[in-house]
């Protein structure tokens, strides 16, 4: 954590992993999965690896004997702690902040450890998932270790399971629980949900009222660190100091120290907080504090050559060429500078027509010169050129986010189910225009205890559905009751549990329309109503490549109307 010089970054990861074994490869994947699931606004995969059970049995107490807590543990076993600390995090993603998969590491247990790294308003942060991996089916996180707090996500678990325990069963806790802590451990709770909530004046003056001894242990302190002012300098210091004297782990103490000594100015002592954080996360990012840090020292050049060396690392991250023209306008190296914006224009795909506003206001005095002047000129005519070829596929920006993201699918080689040959010159699927009387609400009559059955594919395999429901919809003037199915087989994944299948037949097919008809996909509602949106029908694989096995729409889904909506046939 940073803050006294934060700036808010946008990067990405180039990580240099060789996978050693199996499991370091499923290690490796696991965190890009977990890096992935966030970025696309959800938790969905680190939910369906986080292993609640064993997770809570690292806190949970016995109750063999006691009915009352064995049905208290009932209602709490149903928390998904994953979800829980993820909250935060999409969150911070939503509001501009970044939560990127950095290194791994494994134990003398053989155990794995993720390391994220967490930026925010708050300045940066790690949290390390723990993995433990049976198999390449079998593995599971069972806890997070929170640099800033310290502490593993159990220990925060356990901070709010004891008093809900005594609380809501007849438990009595043994001397080793003290009972005059139990208020002020439901007061905790209750100021994290405030500061969840933005409530942070309401959350403080219920902090100060806990007890004075126990603010001062690690978690706690961690909490009134997130209810300090930054402005509030001495009461920032001295919270500082606690955390680094109370914290058991060396990481935390580096992490915490960085802060403390750039605002103290021991810039060396700085530099060597952040060798020593580097030695546990590997984290090449760090070149970024390190510049700041040798500006503040005075050593332009030297802070240049650490956000030179950022920029290297991370090509397509812009705050490294930004933070490298500030230091080489600083030493007056113009072309050096010229350089710099290239780089920075071809790696991150600007226009140079972008570029000089922000030249123009950060460095006035340099876009005064005849060499920029110049170098704009001659940059200007490529813009041209680049604008040209732009237009001749423009029509990408005009499509749906639905269209656009099967574009991308069909166009990315691990994804495609294109052929070789398609692929080289695939540039986008063909779409009937968007019409917004194809996207219907339909109404679903959920079908009781239906059998398994197994659907036609173009080859011999029979993969197992049942009919889901029926849907009752009006299209074009018409009433039509078509079912909907669910892939048995998918059940057993949580990912897709929750996704109905509609595949259908109309009268486009054969003749604008794939032949062999086309699917949409929809999430089952909590009611009895579900948007059908013929716009997103898209094609089965088949249609681009017959290696594929792909179900047959049954002829109960026939639609007896041209469907002039989603994707078009990929050939004529």
């Amino acid at each position: 954590m940073i803050r006294p010089f934060i700036f808010i970054i946008f990067f990405c990861f180039g990580i240099n992993l060789f996978a050693q074994s199996t499991k370091d490869s499923i290690a490796y994947m696991v965190g890009l999965q977990m890096e992935n699931s966030f970025y696309e606004g959800n938790a969905d995969f680190v939910s369906s690896i986080f292993n609640n059970e064993k997770f809570r049995d690292l806190f949970l107490l016995k109750d063999d004997n006691n009915p009352d807590l064995k049905a208290f543990h009932l209602g709490f076993s149903q928390q998904n702690w994953a979800e829980a600390y993820a909250r935060p995090i999409l969150y911070n993603l939503e509001q501009g902040g970044y939560y990127n998969f950095v290194n791994y590491y494994k134990d003398a247990y053989d155990n794995y450890f993720l390391i994220f790294r967490f930026f925010g308003n708050e300045g940066i942060n790690y949290h390390e998932y723990l993995l433990q991996i049976e198999n390449k089916d079998q593995y599971y996180i069972i806890d997070i270790f929170n640099y800033l707090s310290g502490e593993f996500l159990s220990q925060t678990a356990e901070q709010i399971y004891l008093p809900l325990a005594m609380e809501y069963s007849k438990f009595q806790p043994d001397e080793s629980f003290l009972q005059n802590e139990v208020e002020d451990l439901i007061k905790l709770s209750k100021v994290k949900q405030l500061i969840q909530e933005g409530k942070l004046k309401k959350a403080k003056t219920l902090f100060f009222t806990i007890n004075e001894d126990l603010r001062a242990t690690t978690a706690f302190t961690a909490i009134e660190f997130q209810l300090t002012s930054l402005e509030d300098e001495a009461d920032y210091k001295e919270i500082l100091e606690r955390m680094m004297k109370n914290t058991e782990s060396p990481a935390c103490v580096h992490l915490m120290s960085i802060d403390y000594y750039f605002m103290n100015e021991q810039y060396d002592q700085c530099m060597a907080a952040i060798d020593s954080l580097y030695s546990y996360t590997k984290d090449d990012f760090l070149d970024f504090y390190r510049g700041n840090i040798a500006f503040a020292e005075g050593n332009v050049e030297k802070s240049r050559a650490f956000f030179q060396r950022m920029a290297y690392n991370f090509p397509y991250t812009p705050e490294g060429y930004d933070y490298t023209l500030a230091m080489e306008y600083q030493l007056m190296w113009y072309d050096s500078m010229l350089v710099t914006l290239d780089t920075l224009a071809n790696k991150m795909d600007f226009y140079y027509k972008d570029l000089d506003p922000i030249m123009q206001s950060d460095y006035p005095l340099f876009t005064e010169k005849k060499l920029y002047k110049d170098w704009l000129k001659d940059r200007l005519e490529s813009d041209q050129l680049l604008e040209e070829e732009f237009k001749e596929t423009s029509k990408l920006i005009e499509l749906s986010p639905f269209q656009q993201e099967l574009n991308e699918k069909y166009a990315n080689p691990d994804l495609s189910p294109l052929k070789e040959e398609d692929l080289a010159t695939f540039k986008q699927l063909d779409f009937y225009p968007y019409d917004a009387s194809y996207k219907v609400e339909a109404r679903l009559e959920r079908t009781q205890s239906s059998e398994v059955f197994k659907m036609k594919t173009t080859t011999d395999r029979l993969p197992d559905y049942r009919q889901y429901g029926i849907l009752h919809f009006r299209l074009e003037g018409k009433d039509f009751q078509l079912p909907i199915y669910q892939n048995v087989s998918m059940l057993r994944l949580k990912e897709y549990r929750n996704l109905l299948f509609f595949p259908f037949t109309d009268d486009t097919n054969g003749e604008t329309s794939y032949g062999g008809g086309r699917y949409i996909d929809v999430r089952i509602p909590e009611g009895d109503t579900i948007i059908l949106d013929f716009n997103e029908a898209y094609n089965p694989y088949c249609a681009y490549n017959d290696k594929y096995s792909c179900p047959i729409p049954p002829s109960e889904n026939y639609i007896p109307i041209e469907i002039k909506a989603g994707v078009k046939k990929f050939k004529d």
